[in-house]
């Protein structure tokens, strides 16, 4: 290996170290940020939660499928107040809206389906069709060049129900409900997610899934 080579492997090494500084110079902690309803976050992550929708003036949500064992979607609430807060950076996404629905909506929507358990499809019904459907108000295709690309919604995805037209007392009524082909079902009534405070609750490790708790060490486990 010649020194020109090792001098750009290095040259490399360092660009490769100072972008994540140049890229959180453009962002701010998640913990500084103003949330209003309805706002969409991008973060700086490479992997889940990649965006964040905030519900109200101290909590985000993100969602998470899980498509092997539980097959489900579930909503993921994340405080501002939390540790995950404090090191996350995000910037505010531009979200286009027709006038007739109000991002409000969409986010008090999102905030009583918090920890609860929806129902999944790979590529008719997951978290991304869900995102759509809290920020645009409506996650069907009516354009059927769009539908050959991500497909419509699955007969027992609960998204049917349009959310334009609504106000945010419509949605917060307990009678409010979600519409799939195949149902409706009040919002309360979806069951929740089992492991859900467990993994991602108050008590959790700070809200953090993603997060890799070191065990003790026999060590420490006799102290």
């Amino acid at each position: 290996m010649t020194l020109k080579t090792i001098t750009l492997m290095n040259l490399l090494l360092a660009l490769w170290l100072f972008c994540p500084s140049i890229e959180n110079a453009k962002f701010q902690l998640l913990n500084q940020v103003e949330l209003t309803p309805g706002a969409l976050f991008r973060t700086s992550l490479y992997h889940d939660p990649y965006h964040l929708l905030a519900v109200d003036s101290e909590t985000l949500i993100y969602m998470i499928d899980y498509n092997c064992a539980t097959c489900s979607t579930t909503v993921i609430g994340v405080k501002k107040s939390s540790y995950f807060a404090s090191y996350v950076y995000v910037k505010e996404s531009k979200v286009i809206r027709k006038r007739t629905f109000d991002a409000a909506v969409g986010a008090a929507v999102a905030r009583r389906l918090i920890g609860k358990k929806l129902p999944y499809d790979i590529r008719q019904c997951n978290k991304r069709k869900y995102r759509l459907y809290f920020l645009q108000g409506d996650a069907t295709n009516h354009i059927y060049a769009q539908k050959l690309v991500t497909g419509d919604i699955s007969k027992d995805c609960p998204m049917r129900r349009s959310l334009h037209h609504l106000t945010v007392a419509d949605v917060e009524n307990p009678n409010f409900e979600l519409v799939a082909d195949t149902f409706k079902r009040k919002l309360d009534d979806f069951k929740p997610y089992a492991k859900y405070d467990e993994y991602y609750g108050p008590e959790s490790t700070l809200q953090n899934p993603r997060k890799i708790v070191r065990k003790k060490s026999s060590k420490e486990s006799v102290r």
